[in-house]
């Protein structure tokens, strides 16, 4: 069940140069965990990261551990490594290490799950990390945003009252496109994307009227 929108959240402005907001702009726009974010919502995340530094040698998350934390790199050089099994004391290093601009830590946004491997810094690191809360409390507020621009939208679209309800039911918080043929009028607004499969079921829904 998902967990409601805390709608007392305040959100954080960490101060940071402009060179490391684009840092982080860049590593997070990319990642498939915020790819259905605003371009504002975007901002705000970034304004929410606080940084972290880490001397080598330093553990920076461990495996097994609850996950509560995304990170992406300003500097410095991280390694990856696994337990093959629970019971093992061996490490074993995998992947390609982590360096300036990359990001790591999605399932702790998205689950709050143990953490999947080690992440030990090579050398002397910085990061910046957002946390769970500031993550659900951004992302929750701006989808309350959306959802009330939608309604809105709707109210005063010329469609029977009873679909509203199920219109409501199909919007997501993803970028929507509505083509809304009113008359002689051609109504776009951009606010998404829906899938293939839902384009026929939403359009069946509108009993569109021609002005005469």
């Amino acid at each position: 069940m998902a967990k409601a929108v805390d709608k007392n959240y305040v959100k954080k402005s960490i101060e940071k140069p402009e060179e490391v907001k684009t840092l982080i702009y860049n590593a997070i726009k990319t990642n498939m965990l915020f790819r259905s974010c605003s371009e504002e919502e975007l901002f705000d995340l970034v304004d929410a990261f606080e940084s972290s530094s880490f001397d080598s040698g330093a553990m920076v998350i461990k495996q097994g551990d609850d996950g509560e934390k995304f990170f992406v790199v300003e500097s410095g050089t991280l390694d990856i490594s696994v337990k093959m099994n629970e019971n093992s004391t061996e490490e074993v290093t995998v992947g390609v290490p982590y360096e300036s601009g990359a990001a790591f830590g999605e399932l702790a946004l998205m689950y709050g799950s143990p953490r999947a491997a080690t992440i030990r810094a090579q050398s002397n690191c910085k990061l910046w990390f957002i946390e769970r809360r500031d993550y659900r409390g951004i992302t929750g507020q701006h989808k309350l945003r959306r959802s009330k621009l939608y309604v809105d939208f709707l109210s005063k679209v010329r469609i029977q009252p009873f679909c509203i309800d199920k219109i409501q039911h199909i919007l997501t918080s993803s970028h929507i496109c509505f083509r809304f043929i009113l008359g002689r009028k051609f109504l776009e607004m951009c606010f998404g994307r829906l899938t293939l499969t839902q384009w026929p079921s939403l359009y069946n829904m509108i009993p569109l009227r021609e002005e005469t």
